[in-house]
């Protein structure tokens, strides 16, 4: 069997030879996006439970870190608006702007 970037493969059914499914490329990205991302499927060796542990415990962590950092800064920038009015230099003059909400208020 050759593989290529547009061929497909076919799966038959030893006794019958029906077919039982076809492989092309889109069924095989969603395999790895679905399969191996979402649940850890990656190959025969890490479907044994340790090491699928040692291998998913750090990539949950990672998204978990991630998720909660995003979740951290959207918080820091909703009360940042709602507080008091700052005064920032203005980078052209060097004169005081007043800033709030992003807004300047001069």
């Amino acid at each position: 069997m050759r593989q290529g970037s547009d061929e497909a493969r076919y799966y038959l059914d030893p006794q019958t030879g029906a077919l039982l499914r076809k492989v092309d490329s889109d069924a095989r990205w969603n395999r790895w996006l679905v399969a191996a991302l979402h649940r850890g499927d990656f190959s025969a060796m890490a479907r044994s439970r340790p090491v699928w542990d040692l291998f998913m415990w750090p990539l949950l962590l990672g998204v978990t870190l991630t998720c909660a950092t995003g979740f951290f800064m959207g918080l820091r920038r909703l009360f940042r608006q709602r507080r008091s009015p700052r005064r920032h230099a203005n980078p052209a003059t060097g004169d005081a702007i007043l800033v709030q909400a992003g807004k300047a208020l001069r």
